[in-house]
């Protein structure tokens, strides 16, 4: 667990505490999926609204970062997928994307559907899917046809965890 991940779960409470208070109530969810096409794919939202039909997703950035977010007021790339992901499964009317950094402002970019990455996603977890699905063909046709099949059990070796 690296110092990003232990400031993003601390300012994950934080910006949604602050959305709820400025802008919208939202409660925390746990993991939803939906069934597309035969697939199963999943979103692990950071909030929802409590009366209306979005979520919201907070993002942990560093200062250079978040510089950036408000100048650019885009959403990065990088998790554009995610968003478009989110909005597939839950089907919300749109996801509210919450940039945060402690000691400079909280940038809100509303994100709505957007076609092509859907098709985009659908298309990769259809894919996906099916090489997973031949790949498992393949496994069990080499066991059906093997001469010998030796079965292991897989042991947990003990380990000491150190906090500092």
């Amino acid at each position: 667990v690296s110092d990003d991940m232990l400031r993003g779960h601390v300012d994950e409470v934080k910006a949604r505490d602050a959305y709820s208070e400025h802008y919208e109530p939202v409660d925390e969810l746990g993991f939803i999926t939906r069934d597309i096409g035969g697939v199963t794919i999943g979103y692990s939202p950071d909030g929802a609204g409590v009366m209306s039909n979005f979520g919201i997703e907070c993002k942990s950035r560093r200062q250079k970062y978040q510089l950036q977010v408000i100048t650019d007021n885009e959403i990065p790339t990088e998790h554009m997928l995610q968003l478009q992901t989110g909005l597939m499964v839950t089907g919300w009317d749109y996801i509210d994307y919450i940039s945060y950094c402690g000691g400079m402002p909280m940038w809100v970019i509303r994100c709505g559907r957007d076609e092509k990455y859907q098709e985009a996603i659908t298309e990769a977890a259809l894919g996906f899917e099916k090489q997973v699905q031949d790949k498992m063909f393949e496994y069990q046709e080499r066991l059906a046809n093997a001469g010998v099949v030796i079965e292991t059990e897989r042991e947990q070796p003990e380990t000491e965890v150190y906090f500092e």
